[in-house]
């Protein structure tokens, strides 16, 4: 059986690596895009990193493996928590392959902390704490990491950087720590399936795009040791007599709107907010402006200051449970706000799903089962009937029920 490596390019589309491609900006691309088979696939829904690279580890959709999102709703409430890969409900092809005599080594993919237990290697990537004082699978794996990439990232934060050089550094010092990790587990230890994740690219859009200075542009720049890096590791993997694949989760592209699903539940009735001195308050800075998504650009300016005072340290701080998410939570309009006792539907994160606050499932659950199918059916009418203020156009792509994108038992 041949060797098969797999790259992982995070948020990497062909809209926006094409037109570098075409100018020789990514030579190591651009021959294995003319040399191979490539096309387009449609992402998980929503196209989130954690749903769609569980989806890659397990070959299911969310609705069997049980990733939505970044967080899951924890047991007798509506808090949540950062999921994690004891979330995932079904074996993964590290196991699977394994389980066949199969070598695995598994390089930074999202949820796979704590990795399981494989013939193999996995060193985890986003959502790894940092906590664990070695969190791979064997432990004696993070011995070597440390030794063969002292400058491997769990996360390419960058966000703590003041200056878009700085933050670049940041991204290219973590996209050399992953290659030197799989540049050494690929030569040291034996393996049949190996496959590395570089998250620098997706972070690099989310973090520097549109920030062109005197017609340098960071993500280029970025992209362009990524090529370098990664033609690297494919030379000495062919030279092992591997088959190359490369894949990504979700494309990227300018944000030119923000839509609030909670914010059109709360305007549309199905969400109810409490009363009191507090709720009035906050929803009086919500109607002034103050709110969340307005502030964002506040809280991104003072996120290196919260770094290096120990406020904030990575991606987990931002959809779990840190000093910064409860001052927020205080400040402006949170979960703590919502009445679920004349709550009908509501959103966890914003990104996409809208729950019925069903009775008999939800913890404080009112909506009652005969009136669920009318009560979707209304809210995806809703949904569908969003124009653009600008223009008159609809909003939103489309608004699907569950059983139309999922199957399964989540």
């Amino acid at each position: 059986m041949n060797k098969v490596f797999v790259v992982g390019l995070d948020g990497v589309g062909f809209p926006v690596i094409d037109p570098w491609i075409a100018a020789g900006e990514l030579p190591h691309l651009r021959e294995y895009v003319q040399a191979g088979t490539i096309g387009e696939l449609r992402s998980v829904i929503p196209p989130l990193t954690g749903p769609a690279w569980s989806s890659f580890q397990t070959g299911v959709n969310p609705g069997k493996h049980g990733i939505f999102g970044w967080t899951k709703q924890k047991p007798g409430g509506y808090g949540f928590r950062v999921v994690d890969s004891r979330d995932i409900a079904v074996p993964t092809v590290w196991e699977l392959a394994s389980a066949q005599g199969r070598k695995v080594i598994s390089i930074g993919i999202p949820v796979t902390y704590p990795p399981r237990v494989v013939n193999g290697v996995i060193v985890p990537g986003m959502l790894t704490p940092r906590s664990d004082p070695a969190p791979t699978y064997p432990k004696a794996a993070y011995a070597e990491l440390r030794r063969a990439a002292p400058g491997y990232r769990f996360f390419p934060e960058c966000a703590h950087r003041f200056t878009v050089r700085a933050k670049v550094e940041e991204l290219l010092t973590s996209a050399r720590g992953r290659a030197a990790a799989a540049r050494y587990f690929m030569t040291n230890h034996d393996w049949d399936l190996f496959v590395l994740h570089l998250q620098t690219t997706d972070k690099a859009q989310h973090d520097l795009w549109g920030m062109v200075r005197n017609g340098v542009d960071p993500v280029l720049t970025v992209f362009r040791e990524v090529d370098r890096l990664v033609g690297e590791l494919v030379e000495t993997a062919r030279g092992m007599g591997a088959t190359v694949v490369f894949i990504s989760d979700h494309g990227m592209g300018p944000e030119e709107y923000t839509f609030s699903v909670n914010t059109w539940l709360w305007q549309e009735g199905y969400l109810q907010l409490r009363g009191g001195l507090g709720g009035r308050l906050k929803r009086a800075m919500f109607r002034a402006g103050f709110t969340q998504r307005r502030l964002m650009s506040l809280g991104l300016a003072l996120y290196p200051f919260a770094y290096r005072l120990g406020l904030a340290n990575s991606f987990v701080d931002a959809v779990g449970d840190s000093v910064i998410a409860r001052a927020i939570g205080a400040l402006f309009l949170s979960f703590s706000d919502i009445d679920w006792s004349r709550t009908r539907a509501y959103s966890r994160a914003d990104i996409g799903h809208v729950i019925v606050n069903l009775r008999g499932r939800e913890p404080h659950g009112i909506v009652p089962e005969a009136e669920r199918d009318s009560l979707v059916d209304e809210l995806i009418e809703g949904l569908n009937s969003v124009v653009n203020p600008d223009t008159g156009e609809p909003l939103l792509g489309e608004a699907y029920r569950r059983e139309e994108v999922y199957s399964g038992p989540h």
